[in-house]
């Protein structure tokens, strides 16, 4: 769906929402977080906050989260497209990709990068090649930095993007300034 809840052409990406046939077979609430429970809730439909769109089959495609996307010099960019192919680079063992602050407005990616044990670090300049031969140019990361492990959140173990986006710019490898 749309930003308004309007059902989107097949192949455009938007917003994933349910409505229950049955009541509170989805949830009732989130525990102790009323105004989240209200911003999830609109028009009688769950606001995933998972993105995606139909094929001609009527088949749901994930693209990512609405939180992990970054917004470039016009264009959205899902961090979860980045991150699949990064992960796909030899010598990655995890990839994380937040949005930073853009001298020139909107956001630049930055990809913090945890290298496969035992593996040598590649060198910025190649992780960024292999994005160039993966997906799209724009999509790309700026900046990158080297990590020893990740972050992450204690009831899913997944990366903790908040506090990397918190961490900003920093000093790290910058692709306009090598």
């Amino acid at each position: 769906m749309d930003d308004e809840d309007n059902p989107l052409p097949q192949g455009e990406t938007g917003q994933i929402l349910i409505r229950p046939t049955v009541p509170n077979s989805v949830m009732q609430r989130y525990i102790n977080k009323p105004d989240e429970t209200i911003a999830a809730w609109g028009n009688l439909w769950y606001h995933s906050g998972d993105l995606g769109y139909l094929d001609a089959d009527g088949y749901v495609y994930f693209v990512g989260r609405e939180a992990h996307w970054i917004r470039r010099r016009g264009e959205n960019v899902s961090a979860f497209e980045v991150e699949k192919a990064m992960t796909a680079h030899p010598a990655v063992q995890d990839y994380g990709v937040v949005g930073v602050p853009s001298e020139l407005g909107e956001e630049d990616i930055k990809a913090y990068v945890e290298v496969v044990a035992g593996a040598d670090q590649p060198p910025p300049e190649d992780l960024v090649a292999w994005c160039r031969e993966h997906i799209a140019y724009f999509k790309t990361p700026r900046y990158i930095e080297f990590v020893a492990e990740f972050p992450r959140t204690m009831t899913k173990n997944e990366i903790a993007r908040h506090e990397l986006r918190a961490l900003g710019i920093g000093d790290c490898w910058d692709a306009d300034n090598p």
